[in-house]
């Protein structure tokens, strides 16, 4: 969407780089309204209580991350999925938009773009309507 808008207002110069990043303000906005609005989870609750009465909560190292292969899995995914996205973003699409042009840079990204969304609606698992808990047991982390 971004790269949409980016285009349509690519004629108007810094103008349009203000009303992309007012739109990303707006958007911004309405995703902090939903988020105030979601309930915290029932461990996150209990955290707490614990924390006020004194008793000694346990941390949470990092060990526990690498601790099953799901979390792993997950992790070396979004490792792979950002440093993917970053080589293609910052080091070869100014590369293709100098040698090739616009028309073909702005149709590689596009393609790119396609395929992420693609593989995250392959790979994310479905979670609306679970809780936490019930997202934890089926990714079988603890």
């Amino acid at each position: 969407m971004l790269f949409i808008l980016g285009v349509i207002f690519a004629p108007l110069g810094l103008l349009g780089n203000r009303i992309i990043f007012l739109t990303l303000l707006i958007v911004a906005f309405i995703a902090w309204l939903l988020q105030r609005q979601l309930g915290e989870s029932q461990r996150w609750e209990e955290e707490k209580r614990k924390e006020k009465q004194g008793t000694k909560v346990a941390a949470s190292p990092y060990k526990t991350l690498f601790s099953n292969m799901t979390s792993f899995k997950v992790l070396i995914f979004l490792v792979g999925v950002y440093l993917f996205w970053n080589l293609v973003a910052g080091e070869m699409f100014p590369t293709i938009l100098s040698g090739l042009g616009f028309k073909v840079a702005g149709t590689f990204m596009i393609v790119f773009l396609v395929l992420s969304l693609l593989i995250g609606l392959i790979w994310t698992p479905r979670t609306r309507g679970k809780s936490l808990e019930q997202i934890e047991s089926t990714l079988s982390v603890k």
